[in-house]
């Protein structure tokens, strides 16, 4: 109990200098964030608590420029960490650091510190990060959309992007193309070499609104290397109402990137349900059930 007072107290207290400083950077930047706890109920282990803080600044150079710096500050002391790792107390860190250029017709580049752009639950963490660069043509041909990314994903690295220039570097390669096939179907491709390993995915979104009643979209995916399979899996997404239901099946011969902790490490069902009330405080509750492991994660997150 005694930790749990310290770091709820740390959390407000850093919580409170950041809002404090982001209101007086509010006329130089766009800022937005959040604040969130979350409770874990496992099957083998009594209740957890974590808590998160984010904030991400964006400063245009000059009305109406193409060119803007981007930051991201956020707790979690390891790769692709989304909230505070429990029993680890709240450490924000500096995880992204980068330059976004919008000035070419239909291209985009980003330098620096880059967020990552997942192409499923499974993939890379969205809140992790690839040291290097990203293009991205928009193209009105064959296909819809091309992105070259380059850069180092090392899962061992510090969440502080200062820190990580005295640290190893892991290439990390990817080519993915986007085409919407039909007002229905969005299929997406990607190659990517990391690792030692040429890895394919493939991503396929299907519209069934107006199809089934028990989901308005369907994700399939699958994840194969040179040699082996990674993962597939199936995901149902349902609006009822104000409620977001998501729920699915992960099929995981490997984990191929340490993403995050409610996915877990073997095959699992799982349902998630969300509900964005007064446009800002938002309630998750996420039930998974694997082989040998069940977990119940419910999440309560303020955004401004």
């Amino acid at each position: 109990m005694r930790n749990f007072r310290i770091t709820l107290g740390n959390f407000i207290k850093n919580s409170l200098v950041l809002t404090l400083l982001s209101t007086n950077l509010l006329y130089a930047v766009e800022m937005e964030g959040s604040v969130s706890t979350r409770f874990r109920f496992d099957s083998d282990r009594a209740r957890r608590e974590q808590y998160s803080a984010k904030f991400r600044f964006k400063h245009d150079f000059g009305e109406e420029s193409c060119l803007s710096v981007n930051a991201h500050l956020q707790t979690g002391v390891r790769y692709g960490s989304n909230n505070v790792d429990y029993d680890q107390g709240l450490e924000l860190n500096l995880r992204k650091v980068y330059l976004d250029v919008k000035c070419l017709i239909d291209k985009s580049i980003q330098i620096g510190a880059i967020p990552v752009e997942s192409l499923n639950g499974l993939d890379l963490d969205k809140n992790s990060w690839i040291d290097g660069m990203k293009v991205a043509v928009d193209m009105k041909g064959i296909i819809d959309r091309f992105t070259l990314t380059y850069g180092s994903v090392n899962q061992d690295a510090s969440p502080d992007v200062i820190e990580r220039f005295k640290e190893d570097r892991i290439q990390f390669v990817r080519a993915t193309i986007e085409k919407e096939l039909t007002d229905k179907l969005k299929a997406s491709l990607a190659l990517t070499d990391f690792k030692d390993d040429v890895i394919f995915q493939a991503v396929l979104e299907v519209s069934t609104k107006d199809i089934f009643p028990f989901a308005d979209e369907i994700q399939l995916y699958t994840t194969r290397g040179k040699k082996k399979s990674y993962h597939n899996a199936i995901e149902f997404k349902k609006q009822l109402g104000d409620y977001a239901l998501k729920y699915g099946v992960y099929n995981i011969d490997e984990e191929l990137y340490n993403v995050s902790s409610f996915v877990g490490e073997e095959d699992a069902i799982f349902i998630s349900i969300s509900r964005t009330f007064l446009e800002r405080i938002k309630i998750t509750i996420r039930a998974r059930k694997g082989r040998t492991e069940d977990r119940l994660d419910v999440q309560a997150e303020y955004i401004f």
